[in-house]
C-alpha cells in the first residue's frame, strides 16, 4: 500500500470547511484521582545523606489488573502527576510506555521494565509548577500505542542542584502501589542498584485518545521576542471521513506546513533532528505547504481522507514553521511547532 499516491487526492482535497468529530479522551489516573497532601517522596524530591541532593531514577507500575485502563486499543500522549509546589531540575527525564510485564524484574533492569527507552520528555532546567489541587501533565514525544491487556511502566529520572526545599515538588503517594524500582544514587547503570520496593511509589496520570485522533508530540522553538508556535488537530481520520490541522501563535507573515510519512527518519537523518538551540525537526519532509495565517498568527487545513479501508494502520504527521531571523536555530533561521501525528483507522 503506497500511503503517499492514496493520500495525494485527500491532500489536494482541501475545502473552506469540514465536520469534525469530537475525540474523546480517556483518562486514567493510577492509582486514583483523589488530590492528597503532598509527601517528601523520590523521585520529585531527591535528598541524600545530610541533605545533599542525588540523582534518583525510579519506575512505576499500572499492572494489567487496574480496573480503569481502555478497554479499547488507544493511544497514550500524556503522563501527569500529582504534585505541588515549585522547582527547576538539573535533570527531569521522563521515560514511558507498554511495560515488559505486570509485575517488576526482580534483578531490577530498566529495560526489561520498560522494553522502548525512547526519551518522552526532557524537563531539564525548565521550572515546573503544578498547586496541589491540580496534575502535571507532560506530553509524550513518542506516544505509544496501548492495546487491552497491557500494563504501563512510567520510569523517571530527577536531580536537583543546588539544594533548596523550597522548590522542589512533592508528590502525592499512591495506596495500591504494587512495587517500584529505585535507585537513590543513579550513576547510568542498566541495573537498579535499590532493587523492588513494595512501598513509596507515586500517584500518576496517563492520558488516551482514540486510535484515528490527531495527536501532539514532540516539543517545537521560539524566538525570544515571539510566543510558542503550537500544532494540534480535530476530528478523526477514518476512511471517507475528515480532520483538521491547526496552527496557532504565528505571524500574520504566514507559514509553512511540513507533512511527511515519518517521525522516525528524514532525508537529514534520524528524527527528531536538530537545528540547533533547541528547534527539532520532528517529521520527515514528504511535502510542505504554505498556509495563510489571520491577524492573529493562526491558520486551519481542512483535510478530506479518501474512502480506501487501505488506509487504515498508515500514519502522517505535521509540523509548522516560520523563518525568523531571530530563531535561536543555527542550521536554518526557522522557528517550529510542536510535531501532530494521525494513525488512520
Amino acid at each position: 500500500m503506497n500511503l503517499n499516491s492514496t493520500l495525494g487526492a485527500g491532500l489536494a482535497a482541501v475545502a473552506l470547511s469540514f465536520p469534525t468529530l469530537t475525540a474523546q479522551e480517556v483518562v486514567v489516573d493510577y492509582d486514583d484521582s483523589t488530590l492528597g497532601a503532598p509527601e517528601i517522596l523520590a523521585p520529585f524530591y531527591t535528598p541524600g545523606a545530610g541533605g545533599a541532593m542525588l540523582r534518583v531514577r525510579a519506575q512505576f507500575i499500572c499492572p494489567d489488573s487496574f480496573a480503569g485502563l481502555p478497554s479499547t486499543r488507544m493511544r497514550c500522549t500524556r503522563i501527569g502527576f500529582q504534585v505541588q509546589g515549585m522547582g527547576t531540575y538539573s535533570e527531569l527525564s521522563l521515560r514511558a510506555g507498554i511495560a515488559g510485564s505486570s509485575t517488576f524484574d526482580p534483578g531490577g533492569a530498566w529495560n526489561v521494565n520498560l522494553p522502548d527507552q525512547t526519551l518522552q520528555f526532557d524537563g531539564a532546567f525548565i521550572p515546573q509548577f503544578a498547586p496541589v489541587t491540580s496534575w502535571l501533565e507532560y506530553p509524550l514525544a513518542q506516544p505509544f500505542v496501548y492495546n487491552p491487556g497491557d500494563s504501563v511502566c512510567v520510569d523517571l529520572t530527577t536531580f536537583v542542584a543546588p539544594f533548596s526545599i523550597g522548590s522542589v515538588l512533592q508528590p502525592v503517594r499512591t495506596t495500591t502501589e504494587t512495587g517500584r524500582n529505585v535507585d537513590f544514587d543513579f550513576q547510568g547503570l542498566p541495573t537498579a542498584a535499590g532493587g523492588p520496593r513494595p512501598d513509596g511509589g507515586i500517584k500518576f496520570r496517563m492520558v488516551f485518545e482514540p486510535i484515528g485522533a490527531p495527536y501532539q508530540y514532540g516539543a517545537g522553538c521560539a524566538a525570544p521576542s515571539t510566543s510558542q508556535m503550537t500544532i494540534d488537530g480535530t476530528g478523526l481520520a477514518t476512511p471517507g471521513g475528515a480532520f483538521t490541522v491547526d496552527l496557532t501563535n504565528g505571524t500574520a507573515a504566514g507559514a509553512f506546513l511540513f507533512v511527511g510519512f515519518s517521525n522516525t527518519t528524514s532525508a537529514f537523518g534520524p528524527l527528531p533532528f536538530s537545528f540547533g538551540g533547541g528547534c527539532d525537526l520532528l517529521t520527515s519532509i514528504d511535502a510542505s505547504l504554505s498556509l495563510l495565517t489571520d491577524g492573529m498568527g493562526n491558520a486551519s487545513l481542512p483535510l478530506a481522507v479518501p474512502n480506501n479501508p487501505a488506509l487504515v494502520g498508515q500514519s502522517l504527521f505535521f509540523q509548522g514553521g516560520e523563518v525568523n531571523l531571530g530563531s535561536p536555530a543555527t542550521l536554518f533561521p526557522v522557528v517550529l511547532s510542536n510535531g501532530l501525528g494521525v494513525e488512520f483507522e
